[in-house]
């Protein structure tokens, strides 16, 4: 019964819409930058770039999908702030973004992060043996909560202990039809809702931080409010409201932004 729409959102059509895909170069590795290349299906490989904390093996390990049109690269002079919450930082790119193989596809979003969990898992366990470093927290901003979505409410990734999607969506939609302005008698409420991220969100059962700025008029605020609702009320949730944050300023409030971020990754 899915398969129409799961045809129609990966026509070439709509995903010119939906991606704004950016290539890069693979960067040379450092002490402190691992390349990730891993295989997601026969023939696609999707790459990231593994930024180190300076004693990974005691640190959880995030495992970060960015925004549209950002690449795993944008993040080289941000990863500070990250280390400095806790965690190594370990950014992926979706398919035919940065370094990553493949070609463009909505339903990709949701299906590549299983495979590559269980891969990034078995080569985090041999490249940095010990417990912290192969706890992972997701996270999800913008385009990629859909994958933070997808994973979250897989069941089968017991080394994810927590979430968060940061100016993510729920509705998916509402993603569909108002941003990238999608009309089309193929797509509903009712015959996306398999690949809704709110679908995936009402499976959550691990702690998760919703962080969104109350003036994003890209994804608004609204949207971290229903991503709240759908966390079951069993849940351990908090959602964080970040005043004068858009979209793509967020991280300028770096307090409002990384002091819950840390409150929250340093709770056992």
């Amino acid at each position: 019964m899915s398969e129409p729409i799961r045809k129609f959102l990966n026509d070439p059509r709509v995903v010119s819409r939906v991606f704004y895909p950016r290539r890069f170069h693979i960067p040379q590795e450092s002490e402190n930058l691992r390349v990730l290349r891993i295989e997601v299906e026969e023939g696609v490989e999707l790459g990231g770039i593994l930024y180190l904390h300076d004693s990974p093996t005691k640190v959880p390990t995030m495992i970060y999908f960015h925004g549209n049109g950002e690449v795993a690269l944008d993040y080289e002079g941000i990863c500070s702030m990250f280390h400095q919450v806790g965690v190594n930082l370990a950014v992926f790119d979706f398919r035919a973004y940065g370094f990553s193989s493949g070609k463009l596809s909505y339903t990709a979003l949701l299906e590549d992060p299983i495979p590559l969990y269980h891969k990034f898992q078995e080569w985090m366990k041999s490249e940095y043996p010990g417990k912290s470093a192969t706890e992972f927290i997701l996270m999800g901003r913008s385009l990629g909560s859909a994958c933070a979505s997808a994973l979250g409410a897989y069941k089968n990734a017991p080394c994810i202990t927590k979430l968060v999607f940061e100016s993510g969506y729920s509705n998916t939609y509402d993603l569909m039809t108002r941003l990238f302005m999608i009309q089309h008698p193929n797509i509903t409420p009712e015959t996306i809702a398999p690949f809704s991220n709110h679908t995936f969100q009402k499976l959550i059962q691990k702690p998760t931080l919703i962080i969104h700025g109350e003036r994003d008029s890209i994804i608004p605020i609204e949207q971290g409010q229903q991503i709240y609702d759908c966390i079951p009320s069993n849940v351990p949730k908090r959602f964080v409201r970040i005043k004068y944050a858009t979209h793509n300023d967020i991280l300028m409030y770096q307090n409002e932004y990384f002091e819950p971020l840390q409150d929250f990754i340093r709770k056992t």
